[in-house]
């Protein structure tokens, strides 16, 4: 498509996938050297969280893009003003140009945040978090209009710094996303977290309860549950602006281990609500929000092959154990010895054949890329009642590590044992 053609008249950005935002418009794109470059564009953020930026240069044409960009800021049609100026890297162009027209100049960016400004100048009174894959039932419903009912999830979050209420509430057409996202094992936003604004006006201190909530959600479902956009509204609902975030998404998981819907949701809620005070305090000391977590989740995902998933199983251990022996002090001592103090210090009552076997099944898989299963000898199979294939052993591993992390975060509740292969059960306590 040649520069002086208008590229508003098409929608560019479902080049590189589903979409959740899409803004078209003219704006201006600044280099670190400080040229500016006039430009009509399309800005969105896809169903993964990534953030693109699509410039169609007007005359006079920039002659290389070479030099790094710095700030964009540019109109809609509809009066929203557009910004971005953290982190704007370029990436392929994918769009094809139409043919029969002169060269143009184009340009693809990739975001990591951009802001969505309306002309409303009220009072801000709601933050709106959008999230990923997250499944759940709301345990209580309004009257959205119309006499339509909406259910939602209503929380209170408490902790040594005080409590915060919130609520989680699905998107429009809700089941046909989840259903989507289960099918295609893929990512988008299916709820919001809607939290009020401090009275001090701060959201920084709410932003930190939503990171900590997402990271809770994951445990819960299995999956890696992330926000990715942030709108703000007044007291009536109306949109003041909406922050776009770029950050770390990951295909949905079926692996849950807090049933979404048992118990009426009420089983989600009172998860949550039990464990929050713990992982704050946790947070810290486990490295919780800085790679313990994600580590374990990512052993779960489904992308790699099943002795890979099961080394990063045992590499998710390594992680725990090494911040476990700092929080306590601990200078030296077996793989086996610290992993029964660990399990002992959370108060997760496991077996010795259990211990013995995640031992063995990790060595086997950090030192060989191979399950136990797949290398013991028929003594070892009698002595450590070895499982048969290495479905069976990888599931144990799942079923280990659920029960782990559920017991740091202080959690006693029912929980579903994934240990049997096809016939995930739901127990009563961990």
């Amino acid at each position: 498509m040649a520069a002086d053609e208008n590229l508003l008249t098409q929608s560019l950005l479902p080049d590189y996938g589903k979409y959740l935002s899409i803004y078209q418009g003219k704006g201006v794109l600044t280099l670190e050297d400080g040229k500016k470059y006039d430009c009509q564009f399309e800005a969105g953020q896809l169903s993964n969280g990534y953030i693109l930026l699509l410039c169609d240069f007007l005359p006079p044409f920039p002659t290389c893009l070479r030099i790094p960009a710095a700030k964009f800021e540019g109109t809609t049609s509809e009066g929203l003003r557009i910004s971005s100026e953290k982190s704007i890297n370029e990436v392929n162009y994918l769009p094809a140009t139409s043919k029969g027209h002169s060269p143009g100049v184009w340009g693809a960016f990739h975001l990591n945040e951009m802001l969505v400004q309306t002309s409303v100048c009220n009072q801000p009174h709601y933050l709106h978090f959008g999230i990923t894959n997250f499944e759940f039932l709301g345990t209580e419903r309004i009257c959205q209009s119309d006499n339509y009912f909406c259910h939602f999830l209503p929380l209170n979050l408490q902790s040594r710094g005080g409590s915060t209420k919130l609520s989680i509430k699905p998107l429009d057409q809700y089941d046909k996303i989840m259903q989507r996202v289960q099918t295609l094992k893929g990512i988008d936003v299916s709820c919001e977290v809607i939290v009020e604004i401090p009275t001090d006006g701060s959201i920084t201190e709410v932003t930190e309860v939503v990171n900590d909530l997402c990271y809770i959600l994951s445990v819960a479902r299995g999956t890696k549950i992330q926000w990715v956009y942030c709108d703000q509204k007044d007291r009536t609902g109306k949109p003041i602006w909406r922050k776009h975030c770029s950050r770390i998404t990951k295909p949905y998981c079926p692996l849950k281990i807090i049933h979404p819907v048992a118990s009426g949701g009420r089983e989600t809620k009172g998860f949550i609500e039990q464990v929050y005070s713990v992982y704050v305090e946790n947070r810290e000391s486990y490295k919780l929000n800085n790679g313990t977590i994600d580590a374990y989740l990512d052993a779960k995902a489904e992308a790699d092959y099943l002795e890979m998933r099961g080394v990063k199983f045992a590499v998710s251990m390594e992680i725990l154990k090494k911040v476990f022996c700092k929080s306590m002090n601990i200078k030296g001592g077996s793989f086996k010895s610290l992993i029964e103090n660990l399990c002992n210090s959370i108060n997760l009552n496991v077996s010795k054949h259990e211990i013995d076997l995640f031992v063995k099944s990790r060595n086997s898989l950090i030192h060989g890329g191979e399950f136990f299963c797949i290398v013991a000898t028929p003594k070892q199979r009698e002595k450590f009642k070895v499982p048969s294939a290495h479905t069976e052993e990888y599931l144990f591993l799942v079923n280990f590590l659920d029960r782990v992390f559920l017991k740091l975060l202080g959690y006693n509740g029912p929980y579903i044992d994934w240990s049997v292969p096809g016939n995930p059960t739901r127990k009563e306590q961990v």
